[in-house]
């Protein structure tokens, strides 16, 4: 990620709803055809950790959320 990258990700970060992202982030996955458990294996992150961001107890951190954007890339390039 270079430096553009770096800052755009904190700018959309520090404003994000991140409910609303997730809920958007399940359908692109299920869209996919890919479950969610193959996604967060993908992610590296755990279901219970998916679940906390989801019902907004905790934000994500930034490295976790990368790797979820990340990923969610790559199944929109995949579709294209």
């Amino acid at each position: 990620m270079n430096a553009l990258d770096f800052a755009r990700f904190l700018a959309t970060y520090s404003t994000m709803n991140f409910s609303d992202t997730i809920i958007a982030a399940e359908k692109r996955v299920a869209d996919s055809g890919l479950t969610m458990p193959e996604f967060w294996a993908r992610c590296e992150i755990h279901r219970a950790t998916w679940q906390r961001w989801k019902n907004g107890k905790f934000w994500p951190g930034m490295r976790a959320w990368s790797r979820v954007e990340a990923q969610l890339n790559r199944l929109k390039k995949r579709a294209a």
